[in-house]
């Protein structure tokens, strides 16, 4: 959308108050203008989620209202934190190409629960320059997440990462083909709570 004001000006020639005061104030009535748009387009949208969340439920078939019943159960919803200190990877290695298995069985409910974790992940890698090392961890519930890509001389790092555990309670931890170099990995269990 172009926007052109009353007046222009060449350079080299002077300009008249009145019209640079004329841009000014025509300027000034355009901002406005989009303000009071703006605030009228809020007002719509506010007025509009009002409309949609004063809901009437009563109107909610048998098997709707037992829908509803059923998730109001506390059993269903995603249940509070839980803390741990819990090595799962003790500085192993990991060669390029490789996946490591490991069971989290001892540190999780032995349910029939799905979990979300948060690890402390790190990886110390030992590369020579123009090398570098490369982490990933995925479960059965969710594909690969990198922990870090690491280069140069020796070098390590730790992040926090967030990721989703099924019943079978395995982490995978696997390095690229790409890597090149030594790497040692440290993955310990800082936390979980049972999720839907």
């Amino acid at each position: 959308m172009t926007y052109n004001v009353p007046y222009s000006f060449v350079p080299g020639t002077k300009a008249k108050a009145d019209e640079v005061n004329a841009n000014f104030v025509d300027v000034l009535d355009k901002i406005s203008n989009v303000d009071s748009k703006y605030d009228e387009m809020v007002q719509q949208i506010n007025s509009n989620l009002e409309e949609k969340l004063d809901c009437d439920l009563t109107n909610f078939s048998e098997s709707g209202q037992a829908l509803f019943d059923e998730k109001a159960n506390a059993d269903d919803i995603d249940g509070t934190w839980v803390t741990k200190d819990v090595s799962v990877v003790d500085n192993a290695s990991i060669t390029a190409g490789a996946t490591k298995t490991y069971s989290l069985s001892s540190s999780l409910p032995n349910d029939n629960n799905v979990y979300e974790l948060i690890f402390f992940a790190g990886v110390n890698a030992i590369a020579k320059s123009g090398n570098y090392a490369n982490i990933q961890i995925k479960t059965s519930l969710c594909g690969y997440l990198p922990i870090g890509r690491f280069s140069g001389a020796e070098v390590g790092d730790a992040n926090p990462v967030n990721i989703v555990i099924g019943t079978d309670r395995k982490l995978y931890v696997h390095s690229p083909d790409s890597q090149k170099g030594e790497m040692t990995v440290v993955i310990k269990l800082r936390a979980y709570r049972k999720v839907r």
